[in-house]
């Protein structure tokens, strides 16, 4: 397991009550990054974010990333993002202030592997955590994943074991 994904969810804890960050910094000593501890970043509105992807060379512009954007276009409206971390994959959240461990959205692209990584968590009684890779000829359920993320319906798909699941229309 590489580092950064060990770092996905670092305060979720494990079933002794640690987590991954607290298991680091007690055996390892670490000088972790600010990424993974401490405030979030302030976030951007969409209407500022699209702007700032089109001013610049951004990764994102790969057709497998502006066909999930697209698909999204009204969901994204009322959504943040963090104006630093958006130039290889896409970040998101419902607040002013990217909180990766309460309330975020991730989507990566892997070229090679010719597939979607999707990191969703929101805490809290009706909240829940998922990582999933997805491959790229299934971009439907990666939109339907971030549709109900931005509409906060991810996990309250009513008759579904496994939010993660394409609801049924």
């Amino acid at each position: 397991m590489y580092a950064f994904e060990t770092f996905d969810f670092p305060c979720l804890p494990n079933r002794y009550g640690e987590s991954v960050l607290e298991l680091a910094q007690r055996f390892r000593g670490l000088d972790l990054k600010r990424q993974y501890y401490g405030e979030g970043e302030k976030t951007l509105g969409y209407a500022e974010i699209r702007e700032m992807w089109e001013e610049r060379l951004w990764h994102n512009n790969l057709p497998e990333y502006m066909q999930v954007i697209n698909a999204l276009d009204p969901d994204l409206a009322s959504m943040r993002f963090p104006s630093g971390g958006n130039l290889f994959g896409i970040a998101l959240c419902h607040a002013p202030v990217f909180d990766l461990w309460s309330d975020a959205a991730e989507l990566s692209y892997s070229r090679p592997d010719k597939v979607y990584t999707v990191h969703l968590l929101t805490m809290g009684p009706d909240g829940g955590a998922l990582y999933q890779e997805i491959p790229v000829d299934r971009a439907d359920v990666v939109i339907d994943l971030l549709r109900r993320y931005c509409r906060r319906t991810l996990w309250t798909v009513p008759g579904q074991d496994g939010a993660w699941l394409v609801a049924q229309e």
